[in-house]
């Protein structure tokens, strides 16, 4: 009887490819937005997802693929607040759909980093519309990434970015998890964890390769080598389980987590959560 194969929920966006080199070999892959992604794993439909890091303090049921993520220390690129008006009169944001981990980050500076309070409202990732109505618009992946290229912020002298990898980073010294490998604990099986970790070394020795596919001019080459190589961290150590304990705390102390305020413990060699 052939073995069924895992089903995988995966992010489309750049940063992600170097996680899933190769797995489409041996699993099944499901494309979707982050959100969307947890929605996914969280009601059984896919064995393990890419799921934004806030899902690990929404379900403590969940277990984590050990030393694999997506991480950066320092500016990010690719979640950043567009503000129209200086960040201290910021009063309405926007937030892109796809996010939950982002959305979160972005409510925990408000609070404790800047001291502001504006109300947040969830858009579809379309920034002109998501300014036109509000202060400031969150974009993640993809779409954030190519912001400082697009023509129509190019004409737009009273726009500003505000990149917030490394706005956690200053202020709390530390790197910043933007999402992990996890599933339920029967999923996480010792055969999928080292498959996803062979997945991710594969990745990281194909980087030029995933940079120059995902080029769509070929300028854009070296713009995605550089970030996937240099900006975003794919192998979570020490300093990014701190940041991501951190961040869950932080998110716990002001009630964005479905789950309720817990603890995080760092995964074990097993997969454990």
């Amino acid at each position: 009887m052939t073995a069924r194969r895992p089903v995988l929920a995966v992010v489309s966006y750049l940063n992600t490819r170097p996680l899933i080199a190769g797995l489409e070999a041996s699993c099944d892959l499901v494309p979707a937005v982050p959100a969307r992604c947890w929605d996914l794993v969280s009601s059984g439909e896919a064995d393990l997802g890419v799921i934004p890091a806030i899902g690990l303090g929404d379900d403590p049921e969940l277990a984590v693929v050990p030393e694999v993520g997506i991480a950066a220390e320092g500016p990010v690129e690719s979640v950043v607040l567009v503000t129209r008006v200086p960040l201290a009169r910021v009063r309405s944001v926007a937030l892109d759909a796809s996010s939950r981990a982002s959305a979160a980050l972005l409510r925990i500076l408000c609070a404790r980093a800047w001291g502001i309070a504006p109300r947040f409202f969830v858009a579809p990732p379309d920034w002109p519309a998501m300014l036109a109505a509000h202060d400031a618009a969150l974009l993640i992946g993809d779409p954030a990434f190519a912001l400082t290229g697009d023509p129509r912020f190019l004409a737009r002298a009273d726009l500003a970015i505000v990149d917030l990898g490394q706005a956690w980073t200053e202020w709390t010294g530390l790197p910043f998890v933007f999402a992990v490998w996890a599933g339920r604990a029967d999923r996480v099986t010792p055969d999928i964890v080292a498959e996803l970790q062979a997945a991710r070394d594969r990745g990281l020795e194909s980087l030029p390769a995933i940079a120059r596919a995902a080029a769509r001019h070929p300028a854009d080459e070296e713009k995605n080598l550089r970030y996937l190589r240099d900006t975003i961290r794919y192998r979570l150590g020490p300093r990014e389980r701190a940041g991501l304990a951190r961040y869950l705390e932080l998110a716990g102390e002001l009630g964005l987590l479905a789950g309720g305020r817990r603890a995080y413990a760092a995964p074990g060699a097993a997969g454990g959560a």
